[in-house]
């Protein structure tokens, strides 16, 4: 009966090593799964973030040149706004000069 029961539990041993092998085995595998999982992840997140970043980019771009425009079209409009100011002084002081 005792020689039954150890080579009963050296068969359960085994296969209880065999079970925790496969266990070891599932384990790496999915873990491996999981890191291509992440790293496809990663990548797709990175392209995405580049993506982001030039359409950014150009809109900031875009924004500048528009600022620029803006900039260069109030310096006119001072310049014109001066010219007519001197323009109306000029023209007063005839009317005073052809007045007296």
């Amino acid at each position: 009966v005792e020689e039954a029961m150890r080579r009963r539990a050296s068969v359960l041993e085994g296969k209880a090593q065999e079970l925790a092998a496969q266990a070891e085995a599932r384990y790496a595998q999915k873990l491996s799964e999981l890191e291509k999982v992440s790293e496809t992840r990663l990548a797709a997140l990175s392209e995405n973030l580049a993506v982001e970043e030039a359409a950014v980019k150009k809109r900031l771009g875009a924004a500048e040149m528009e600022a620029e425009a803006k900039v260069q079209a109030l310096e006119q409009l001072s310049v014109e706004r001066e010219r007519a100011a001197s323009k109306a002084t000029a023209d007063h002081l005839t009317m005073i000069a052809e007045l007296e």
